[in-house]
């Protein structure tokens, strides 16, 4: 029953990225950018193969995720343009190549990080750092933005009339709990509010997924 409720999770999440995407090809297209349409395009069906080949899947290897990841980015980068850059700091050793993550509980994190800490009008460069570790017999992996914050995003969120959160972040802890459940690894999701060291100033947002590896 568990293996069918994930793969059901799996059959909601992958549409609502989809829809997400094609609106950014339009996007292209009507403003006539056709090489940018064109790559966007090559990129989103090496991600549609992706995404297909793991729908089967409860879980995948860390690095086809970051890889899945990477691909993602770069889609995101041709839309932000020269105002955002991405780094991915990989540090998983050879022990732990086949350390294994459900598919796709990260870009749920990094796709609300570019909706609504980096999407506003915060002057600079946006940025979004991956990181992905083994420390004490668990995989610990990061998504860290420069955004805003929580508290502006959701006081932008409300003027927007926007009352609920991303589905696809609530479908990602879904499918890490079932994930503990049909593992029995555990499982730990932590959103941690980035300031200024002694000030309120909002720097952005840490997201840390914590997986047993045993």
């Amino acid at each position: 029953m568990i293996e069918i409720e994930l793969k059901a999770i799996k059959a909601q999440i992958n549409p609502h990225f989809i829809f997400n995407t094609l609106n950014a090809i339009q996007y292209f297209i009507s403003n006539h950018q056709n090489d940018q349409a064109e790559n966007y395009i090559d990129r989103m069906a090496s991600l549609l193969r992706k995404t297909l080949d793991f729908s089967n899947k409860t879980a995948i290897f860390i690095l086809d995720e970051i890889s899945y990841l990477e691909n993602y980015l770069q889609l995101e980068k041709l839309r932000f343009e020269e105002n955002f850059s991405f780094n991915i700091n990989n540090n998983i050793s050879k022990e732990y190549l086949q350390t294994e993550i459900p598919p796709m509980v990260l870009q749920p994190h990094i796709e609300n990080a570019l909706r609504h800490g980096l999407k506003n009008d915060k002057p600079g460069i946006k940025k979004l750092d991956l990181s992905f570790n083994i420390f004490n017999g668990q995989l610990i992996c990061e998504v860290s933005d420069n955004g805003i914050g929580r508290k502006a995003a959701a006081a932008a969120n409300q003027t927007k009339h926007i009352k609920h959160p991303s589905m696809g972040i609530e479908l990602s802890s879904s499918k890490l709990l079932l994930y503990e459940q049909l593992t029995g690894k555990k499982v730990k999701t932590e959103i941690i509010d980035q300031f200024i060291p002694g000030t309120e100033t909002a720097t952005g947002t840490l997201i840390r997924i914590t997986i047993n590896t045993k």
